[in-house]
């Protein structure tokens, strides 16, 4: 019960940044996912605060320094790439994730 309000609580965050980048890189929804994820990551930071970092910067708050290297590191390598590296099913969450553990074990 406490994760579900922990993700009802901080996935509009999450959205609004997966938009941000959306509109700023031309992005996928999966792309702009993918950047957030890489960002997390090698910030060693939880995702939701770089996705709530990153929408407080559209009303002028400053990234932090990491996160803004990252983030176009993580940007940079997409556009180079032309798509997001696939994300493992053990790396998912939520209930996408789920359903395709579910999914797995049924066949």
């Amino acid at each position: 019960m406490i994760h579900l309000r922990r993700a009802m609580q901080t996935r509009p965050a999450i959205d609004l940044a997966r938009g941000i980048l959306m509109a700023t890189f031309t992005l996928s929804p999966e792309d702009a996912w993918a950047v957030l994820v890489a960002t997390s990551q090698k910030t060693n930071t939880k995702l939701h605060r770089i996705a709530q970092d990153l929408a407080d910067s559209v009303q002028g708050t400053a990234l932090p320094e990491d996160t803004q290297t990252q983030l176009a590191a993580a940007v940079a390598t997409i556009k180079a790439t032309g798509t997001a590296a696939p994300t493992a099913p053990s790396q998912r969450s939520g209930v996408t994730g789920q359903r395709i553990r579910t999914a797995s074990r049924e066949a």
